[in-house]
């Protein structure tokens, strides 16, 4: 059973890592390679994300310049990144890319806000089917007489435990980035 707590903890783990990468990509009114790193590039007859095939940097908070490895994957990465609407014209500068981000306004703020509270809801729902498929183990182990009574309760202790610390985790990333946006 305590194996069971462990492999839970890891998926937990995984669900905010997802997340955290996931929210990376909501702009904050700064530059960050994380905007456009996973954006998907047609690269010789493959997709690969935009940072395997470019170096990204950001010289200044409003400025992402993207720097491909190869010259030829100038117009495919130019052509992804104004498919994937980021609000950013892409401009082709000394055989790299330019972005500039423009300032956020508050009809942006609100939206980003919404698409935010989306995503931390659906972390929150995988934590709690995760919650709940590990308690329906621990409950199926204790009919099945495979734990006491007593190690069914201390498992489900030890279970919600870890459930709140990866449930203030998600809560604290929520309004880190919640800040972010406000500016």
């Amino acid at each position: 059973m305590q194996d069971m707590l462990s492999h839970v903890k890891g998926e937990l783990e995984d669900i905010v890592q997802y997340l955290l990468k996931d929210i990376g990509s909501l702009r904050a009114g700064r530059a960050t390679p994380a905007l456009v790193e996973n954006i998907k590039v047609k690269a010789y007859e493959n997709v690969s994300e935009l940072k395997h095939v470019a170096s990204i940097s950001t010289p200044d908070p409003k400025t992402i310049f993207i720097q491909p490895w190869d010259k030829a994957l100038l117009d495919p990465i130019q052509h992804a990144l104004k498919e994937a609407n980021l609000g950013m014209l892409p401009a082709v500068q000394e055989g790299r890319i330019l972005l500039i981000l423009p300032s956020l306004t508050s009809e942006r703020r609100e939206e980003f806000m919404k698409v935010l509270g989306k995503k931390i809801e659906d972390a929150r729902v995988k934590v709690r089917q995760k919650r709940d498929k590990a308690k329906n183990l621990i409950q199926t182990a204790e009919r099945n007489k495979e734990i006491s009574e007593d190690e069914k309760f201390r498992l489900h202790k030890e279970l919600q435990k870890i459930i709140d610390e990866y449930s203030d985790a998600i809560n604290n990333i929520e309004s880190q980035k919640m800040r972010e946006i406000e500016g």
